[in-house]
């Protein structure tokens, strides 16, 4: 079964045993129509959120997978503000 925990302030981590890259992508992509779906209901309250997936196979250290996980996931905010040209140095209005 899933398991889903918090590991930081706004960070939380779903470990998904016996799913590959392909399964947590289609999460991902459920995760996000999600949240799209939400925000066309409430637009004032726009959310929004980055996923990062790493994958690790049996004797894996789960740690490593985390971190690279937690990588993808940096590197797809960059991406975000890159793209919108946002300021992260600024407070969001």
């Amino acid at each position: 079964p899933a398991c889903a925990a918090r590991i930081g302030g706004d960070e939380f981590t779903v470990l998904l045993p016996g799913t590959d890259e392909r399964g947590a992508m289609a999460l991902q992509e459920r995760i996000l129509s999600m949240l799209e779906l939400n925000n066309q209901f409430y637009p004032g309250q726009h959310l929004s959120l980055a996923m990062g997936i790493a994958c690790c196979q049996s004797g894996d250290a789960v740690e490593a997978a985390i971190h690279r996980a937690d990588q993808a996931m940096y590197a797809e905010k960059n991406r975000y503000y890159q793209q919108k040209n946002v300021d992260r140095r600024q407070p969001s209005p």
